[in-house]
């Protein structure tokens, strides 16, 4: 078998064994008692080999809430967590 086919079989086979999986977050952003709105939330997955992976970006409301949701086929489970860009003067 050629190295060609053999990567090409090996891809077929990693593909076939992930699974879908998805998540959803939601929220809500205060400082000091007040809804915060146009927080920047992304959601990602933490990756060991390679990049992390941005699923979604979204933004809070002016109520300060938000969802976000997101997925991937993966293999094994995925790692998900957040980033929250925002700036709350405490």
């Amino acid at each position: 078998m050629t190295k060609l086919s053999l990567v090409v079989l090996l891809s077929i086979i990693g593909l076939s064994a992930a699974k879908m999986q998805n998540i959803t977050v939601t929220g809500v952003f205060h400082c000091n008692g007040e809804p915060m709105e146009n927080i920047i939330v992304e959601l990602r997955d933490k990756d060991t080999f390679d990049p992390d992976d941005l699923f979604a970006t979204t933004q809070s409301n002016k109520k300060g809430e938000f969802t976000v949701k997101g997925g991937e086929n993966e293999i094994g489970s995925i790692e998900p967590y957040i980033n929250v860009l925002h700036e709350c003067n405490t």
